[in-house]
């Protein structure tokens, strides 16, 4: 793997499940950004009728990333979850408390 330090965190605990148990679950959890960032994307650009979109699961950059074991791939999925809800959820226009709290 390689990942910057400040990823160590996210993959300590692996290390009390064993080597091959700790590699399934972590290719699992980033095989499942993935697909739910390519899922995303189909549902932001309107869920359009064809097939086109499983293009997605072929995106070269990404299927590195998968390969190695980058946690590249949550920042995906951060970026397309807010391509997603930066219109109906945005974050400097949260309701305020004010004096009613």
């Amino acid at each position: 793997m390689r990942n910057p330090p400040w990823a160590l965190p996210l993959v300590l605990p692996l290390e009390f499940l064993g080597q091959q148990v700790g590699w399934l679950l972590w290719f699992s959890v980033l095989l499942a950004c993935f697909a739910v960032s390519v899922h995303l994307l189909w549902i932001v650009h309107g869920r359009p009728r064809n097939r086109r979109y499983l293009l997605g699961y072929s995106f070269g950059p990404a299927l590195i990333c998968l390969a190695f074991g980058q946690t590249t791939l949550f920042s995906l999925l951060g970026l397309v979850l807010f391509l997603r809800l930066h219109r109906t959820r945005p974050f400097w226009l949260a309701p305020r408390c004010g004096s009613a709290c």
